[in-house]
This record gives C-alpha cells, sequence and structure tokens, in this order.
C-alpha cells in the first residue's frame, strides 16, 4: 500500500472561511487520520479536505504507523477510515487506547458494515463511535466537531463534580479524570472513567442504564447507546480483574458499586 505521510506540520497559524474552523487565538482539533484505503489519493484528499475545515491533521496509512504516530502527535480525535471492518482495525482501536496520553482521546470509525453486533464490539474495543462512511465528507467534520464537544463535555462535567470519590480501594479523581484500585491506576476511556465516577459518588445506589446516559455519557438515548453503557461496564470490569465484582448488576434496574466488599 503507498505510504502517504504529511508529517506533524503546524497549523497552529492556519485560519480558513468554513464555518466549522476554530476561533482565531483557539487551538485547532488535532485530528489523526488513519485511512486504510488502498487509494493513496483519496487519502491525500481527505486529508486536505480536514485541513482546510482548520483542523490540525496528520495521516497515518497502515495499522502499524497508527500508534506510532498517535503516540507522537498526541491526537484530540483519531478517524480510522475502513471500507470493510476487521479483526485487525478492531484491533487497532484496543492499542491505540494502551498508547500514554490517549485515554482521552475520542475515536471515530468509519465503515461501510455497521451492524449492531460491530457496533458492539469496536465499542467493546474503544471506540467511541462508528457511522457509515459518509456521502459527504462535510459530514465528517461535523462528527468530529460533535465527538469533540461530546468529550469536552465530559471533562468540564468531571471537573464539576465532587473531587475525589473512594470506597472500598476505588478511586476516582475528578481533578486528574483518573481512578485507581488498590493505588494501581486504571486504564479508562473518558466514558468509562465518568461512568465510574458516578457510580462511585454513591455506593450502594443502583444507577439505570438511562442515569447513566444523562449523567455521564451525555449523549441522546437510542437502542445502540443503550447497549453501549453495558459494553462500558464489562470494560471498567476487565480492569477490575479479580474484583470485577464490585461493581454488580442488578437484574432490570441498572448498575451499582458494591455497598460491601
Amino acid at each position: 500500500m503507498p505510504q502517504v505521510h504529511m508529517g506533524n506540520t503546524n497549523w497552529q497559524g492556519y485560519s480558513v472561511s468554513s464555518g466549522h474552523a476554530k476561533p482565531r487565538g483557539e487551538a485547532p482539533i488535532k485530528v489523526l487520520l488513519v485511512d486504510l484505503q488502498s487509494d493513496a489519493h483519496h487519502a491525500v484528499s481527505n486529508f486536505s479536505f480536514l485541513r482546510n475545515q482548520g483542523f490540525h491533521v496528520d495521516l497515518a496509512q497502515s495499522l502499524t504507523s497508527a500508534c506510532s504516530m498517535s503516540g507522537k502527535f498526541q491526537p484530540n480525535i483519531v478517524v480510522i477510515w475502513a471500507s470493510k471492518a476487521s479483526y485487525d482495525t478492531i484491533q487497532l482501536c484496543q492499542q491505540l487506547r494502551q498508547v500514554d496520553g490517549n485515554s482521552d482521546v475520542g475515536i471515530l470509525v468509519l465503515s461501510n458494515e455497521t451492524s449492531e453486533d460491530l457496533q458492539v464490539r469496536f465499542l467493546s474495543a474503544g471506540a467511541d463511535s462508528i457511522i457509515a462512511v459518509p456521502r459527504n465528507v462535510e459530514l465528517l467534520s461535523i462528527r468530529i466537531n460533535a465527538l469533540c464537544k461530546q468529550i469536552k463535555r465530559t471533562q468540564r462535567s468531571s471537573s464539576s463534580a465532587g473531587s475525589v470519590f473512594e470506597w472500598n480501594g476505588l478511586r476516582a479523581d475528578n481533578i486528574r479524570c483518573k481512578a485507581f484500585l488498590d493505588d494501581r491506576v486504571l486504564r479508562l476511556t473518558t466514558a468509562e472513567f465518568r461512568i465510574l465516577s458516578l457510580l462511585l459518588s454513591s455506593p450502594g445506589e443502583v444507577f439505570s442504564r438511562k442515569r447513566i446516559i444523562e449523567d455521564a455519557l451525555h449523549v441522546p438515548r437510542d437502542k445502540i447507546v443503550i447497549r453501549n453503557v453495558d459494553v462500558r461496564i464489562g470494560a471498567i470490569r476487565q480492569q477490575f480483574g479479580d474484583k470485577a465484582y464490585l461493581i454488580e448488576t442488578v437484574r432490570g434496574k441498572g448498575y451499582r458499586i458494591a455497598a460491601d466488599s
């Protein structure tokens, strides 16, 4: 596959007339475009479009280069453009989450396959959203801005919550947006951290999926988002290891932090 690397060009002073561009004086959203299409022209065209929308963009055209470039570039959003989903593409989401500094990064997957089961698999791997490849590339710009706003809302909500919630060896530090279990740092996405912090705010209280969506995820409810809660809870439990029992499922009601360990 042809490789096209644009380098970490500094676009801080870049301005365009598009309504999607960031206002002058405000740092632009940093986007890593992982374009897995075989057409190099396609990749460069998408890169140029996003750049002209006012984004600070870098481009990776292979799975192997995506993680290393992500670590260096420290993007706000990673866009994975793959016409067909594959095991390697799903695994890339997991690998991106393991890169230092990527816990807050938004991962948006574009694919021609968007079945519910596939969405659950990508969400389980750490993606924030998977959508059909847009026919109008301007929709991609809108999606990136929306995902970035969603992440910022969760971060602001975290900082306005109680500073630290602790219970039975669990600790959620809302100032640093970090969670710990027995002093071990938990590798959680922003959404997963917000869910854990919400549950820890009142140990023993049952939180419905609806409340978790409204108070932690801050996104509209739909069938996929409701399943997303279950996926996120599963990911948090995986981080707990042999203490997964600390989050209890209350059948037909929701989830809670176990009142007694």
